[in-house]
């Protein structure tokens, strides 16, 4: 009787899946994209800092997607560099479209970023006072994206909420005539707003 039962759900199987196959061929319900902030990369045109980023975006069940940005930035003419990361969840409006069109969601940011100060330039070379922030926000999503040739993704994405901040400052030993170095931390009121915006250009699988 079980094997029975089991040759009969096997058969069902097969059929359901032969009759949906198609179907499911032509209108792909999940996708996985790479995607570039265009938006960030112009500052490599104007020459403020060097760049990069880069975004993974994973989509299942018709309407919803993960996705996490990494970033990275130099600027040219100061000391200061940052990464970031941001996970995000994003679920679409339309139920008919996959994917594509309105959507909105949440997000998490960390940015690690270090500033070197100028306090002392000469013949033993310059000293910096270095200054390291740790940025971890959070808000809502909102967007819209479309496709360009079944493959090019176009995303255009904001998004509003908080942030806080904390601070650690190296001092060198030589900045006074005589001491040690030593270390400041301060803390920032996590009341500050938060707001991020891109334009991320990619090639959907």
């Amino acid at each position: 009787m079980a094997q029975r039962l089991l040759s009969i759900n096997i058969i069902f199987v097969l059929l359901f899946s032969s009759t949906f196959g198609q179907k499911d061929t032509l209108v792909k319900k999940s996708f996985f994209a790479i995607k570039t902030d265009i938006l960030l990369l112009s500052f490599n045109a104007f020459g403020v800092a060097n760049t990069a980023a880069l975004t993974l975006e994973k989509g299942f069940s018709h309407r919803h997607s993960i996705q996490i940005t990494a970033g990275y930035t130099k600027y040219i003419d100061i000391k200061s560099k940052s990464w970031n990361l941001i996970p995000e969840y994003k679920i679409f409006i339309s139920k008919k479209k996959y994917f594509k069109g309105f959507y909105t969601g949440l997000y998490l940011k960390y940015i690690n970023d270090t500033d070197l100060e100028l306090f002392s330039s000469g013949y033993g070379g310059n000293k910096y006072i270095t200054k390291k922030y740790q940025n971890y926000g959070a808000g809502i999503t909102f967007g819209f994206q479309t496709y360009i040739k079944k493959h090019l993704t176009l995303d255009f994405l904001l998004g509003i909420g908080g942030e806080y901040i904390t601070r650690q400052v190296e001092v060198p030993s030589d900045y006074y005539v005589s001491g040690a170095s030593y270390y400041i931390d301060n803390k920032y009121p996590a009341a500050y707003p938060d707001g991020r915006a891109s334009i991320n250009l990619g090639y959907k699988f």
